[in-house]
């Protein structure tokens, strides 16, 4: 039982903020999902979901593309993951020493981290453009013309793009875990003759587990989730179940049919264009704000486009 008196209330005081924060960032929109998981929820009925009870996960389990992007996200998280962990651990223990002198060098490598995923992506399918990239221009002088947004170069390309922005992230933590090492245990194995493999795999290794846990865990979670490169790079739907499927599925779904006679037209594509026309709202694309949509737009930017657009179909 805890003791709630004044003194231990002190102790956990400075914890309020951030037990505030949780629950309204992360709590409230939890509850909300477990709530509408349950139910058909539109626009339209997002203030009073309709319950439907276990349909949304019956449709989910018995869908053979949901089996297959899950497969594809479990592969690509597991190798993503691997590939940081161990190129994270085969640099810090490698620059450790001079990262140890020069701490303003790990500022530096960890530069990756600083750019938003989707601006990434958008850098690197200009990069990997096959008409004006950089990369298969060189490529091409040497006689290799290939385009790595295209099978079957496609899943290895977004592949390499997460391992070069993530595998900073699995340096800082490892390289972290690198200073609790201490220092008389590895004076002691040189004394006792250990070689430098020999010095790794019975000092540094077994202390470093724990960080190494951490950093898979981490980076497990976060490229099994990951959207923004997917989304960027694989405009063709060269991938199964792509990202750009789920945002379509669930643009198509949103801006469904308010009036069967004059439906809401879709079309879809490498630019998303929705095309809006009817007697209860006489809307056509001159009239409606620019809805066009680039895979090279925001995540962000989508939601608050369709925001926008089903203001005018509920208007």
């Amino acid at each position: 039982m805890f003791n709630l008196n004044k003194k231990s209330l002190k102790k956990y005081l400075p914890l309020l903020p951030l037990i505030i924060f949780l629950l309204v960032m992360l709590g409230y929109p939890l509850v909300c999902n477990i709530i509408f998981s349950f139910s058909e929820v539109t626009f339209r009925t997002v203030k009073e979901p309709v319950f439907i009870g276990l349909e949304n996960y019956k449709e989910a389990l018995f869908s053979a593309p949901f089996w297959e992007s899950f497969g594809f996200s479990l592969k690509f998280a597991i190798a993503a993951m691997s590939c940081e962990v161990v190129i994270g651990l085969i640099l810090a223990v490698a620059l450790e020493p001079l990262l140890r002198e020069k701490k303003a060098l790990l500022t530096f490598l960890l530069l990756p981290l600083m750019i938003a995923p989707v601006l990434m992506g958008i850098m690197y399918r200009l990069l990997l453009n096959e008409f004006v990239g950089i990369i298969p221009q060189y490529l091409a002088l040497i006689g290799i013309e290939i385009n790595l947004l295209n099978p079957p170069w496609i899943v290895g390309t977004l592949l390499l793009i997460e391992i070069l922005q993530w595998t900073p992230f699995a340096l800082l933590i490892l390289f972290a875990g690198l200073q609790n090492v201490p220092e008389s245990l590895m004076e002691a194995g040189k004394i006792d003759g250990a070689s430098s493999l020999g010095l790794f795999r019975y000092i540094i290794l077994p202390i470093l587990t724990p960080s190494i846990a951490i950093a898979a865990f981490i980076r497990f979670v976060d490229s099994f989730r990951v959207f923004d490169h997917i989304y960027c790079h694989d405009s063709n739907d060269h991938l199964p179940c792509a990202a750009g499927d789920l945002y379509e599925e669930y643009c198509k779904e949103i801006i469904d049919e308010k009036d069967t006679e004059n439906p809401i037209i879709y079309t879809g594509g490498f630019n998303h264009q929705f095309s809006l026309s009817g007697d209860n709202h006489d809307l056509t694309e001159d009239s409606v704000p620019d809805l066009r949509i680039s895979p090279a737009t925001s995540f962000y930017t989508h939601i608050k486009e369709l925001y926008r657009c089903a203001d005018f179909i509920l208007a």
